[in-house]
This record gives structure tokens, C-alpha cells and sequence, in this order.
């Protein structure tokens, strides 16, 4: 069986880049710039969005794993938090760091 020549990801983050970028350039012809300056303006929007959507479509794997890095994954009961507002595993809270009264 042959492999594909791009995998659906890349097909995709291409895919949204060109409408992206037909879009701009349709917007800015419409805007009443120049042929030359909306093919311009299309094609980097269209460079611009293969960045943004390769970084917003999430690579592929397993079922149930994060996509994130290492210190993310060994956060514990804390994966669901933002990254700053992790509380360390071993930390009672803000109820022990403002004095209880049990110390």
C-alpha cells in the first residue's frame, strides 16, 4: 500500500492557510486595493496562517495522553490548571499559607 504524500494534519493546517489567505486577498480587492497588492496581502496571510493552525491543531497522540510537555504530564491532580496556577503537590492551600490559627 503507498503512504500519502501529506499526512491529514498537514493537508488540513494547509487547507485553512489557503482559505486564509484567498480570503485576505478577496477582502482587499474588494477594499478597492490592487490586484498586485491584494495577491500580496493574500499570500501572507496565507504564510501567516500556516504558523498559526500548525500551532493550533494539535499533533497526533495517543487517546487519553496531553500534548504538552513533560512537566505538564507530571503535574498530578493539577493537570486541568493553567500552567501558573499550579499549586505544588505537597501545599494545603491558601488556608495554611495565610495562618489558620493552627500553628
Amino acid at each position: 500500500m503507498k503512504s500519502s504524500l501529506l499526512s491529514m494534519r498537514a493537508a488540513l493546517v494547509l487547507l485553512l492557510a489557503v482559505l486564509a489567505g484567498a480570503g485576505a486577498g478577496a477582502l482587499s480587492l474588494l477594499a478597492g486595493r490592487s490586484l498586485a497588492e491584494s495577491v500580496l496581502i493574500g499570500a501572507g496571510a496565507a504564510g501567516l496562517a500556516v504558523t498559526f493552525f500548525d500551532r493550533l491543531i494539535a499533533a497526533d497522540s495517543a487517546p487519553g495522553s496531553t500534548s504538552g510537555s513533560t512537566s505538564e504530564s507530571n503535574a498530578g491532580s493539577n493537570a486541568g490548571s493553567a500552567p501558573g496556577n499550579a499549586v505544588p503537590p505537597n501545599s494545603q492551600g491558601p488556608a495554611a499559607a495565610a495562618g489558620d490559627g493552627n500553628g
